[in-house]
């Protein structure tokens, strides 16, 4: 239990931090009284610890937190609600445009018509924006995920660097095949995207795949482990 102690020569009333410790005995000339537990501040101004009801820190981090957010708004930083709707369609339209390659990569393999049908391969977003602290100018950082039988040389940085090209939403496509995470950059309705590629060993990849899931990071190539690396610090 916490004491606060009243000094009747000022008439002020504070906390007593040797009693709460608990190594010293009250202190003489005081009044105490048993106070709600309390926790322990540095104030960086005055150098010393204070004690505070939990309730007044986190009134004091809502406080700072809507400062912040007022300040990020006045500078432009906040992304208005009809960019993010922007971004979310620029997501969709690529996640249909890798769908639609990834089934083509699998006719390419005559694979079985009924395999072909239950193929897939996904998009995840990292970075700024998968943390969903992007600014208004800032680019999507987005991984794209296929089945083992499609592989980066040909099929990622062809074939749908081909159906990109035939996409009239894009822009000003770069193939950064030379990156220590090999990419493709483009822009998307105006929206700058950098996009890697990763493949497991698996034949359909769920849409939203654990990346921290052990059973798909079976025998992936290094290149895949250097490109799903940025999602699974988000996933952290």
């Amino acid at each position: 239990m916490a004491y606060a102690y009243h000094h009747p020569s000022n008439n002020q009333e504070l906390i007593d931090p040797h009693f709460i410790v608990g190594f010293l005995p009250r202190s003489p000339g005081f009044i105490y009284r048993p106070i709600l537990p309390t926790v322990q501040v540095l104030d960086p101004r005055l150098g010393v610890a204070l004690q505070c009801h939990p309730s007044v820190i986190i009134h004091m981090d809502l406080q700072r937190s809507i400062s912040l957010l007022q300040f990020m708004a006045e500078e432009g930083l906040v992304p208005s609600p009809e960019e993010d709707q922007k971004r979310k369609v620029v997501i969709e339209k690529l996640k249909e445009i890798v769908h639609l390659w990834i089934q083509e990569v699998a006719r390419r393999r005559d694979l079985p018509e009924n395999v072909i049908d239950a193929v897939s391969a996904t998009v995840l977003t990292y970075g700024s924006y998968g943390l969903g602290v992007h600014g208004s100018e800032s680019d999507i950082d987005a991984l794209c995920i296929g089945p083992w039988f499609a592989n980066i040389e040909e099929d990622f940085f062809i074939h749908l660097c081909d159906f990109l090209k035939n996409t009239p939403e894009v822009s000003d496509i770069h193939c950064v095949k030379g990156a220590k995470v090999p990419l493709m950059r483009f822009k998307l309705e105006g929206i700058l995207v950098d996009l890697p590629y990763a493949r497991l060993q698996v034949m359909s990849v769920p849409e939203n795949v654990d990346l921290l899931n052990p059973v798909f990071l079976t025998s992936i190539d290094e290149v895949s482990w250097k490109s799903i690396s940025g999602v699974r610090v988000n996933q952290c």
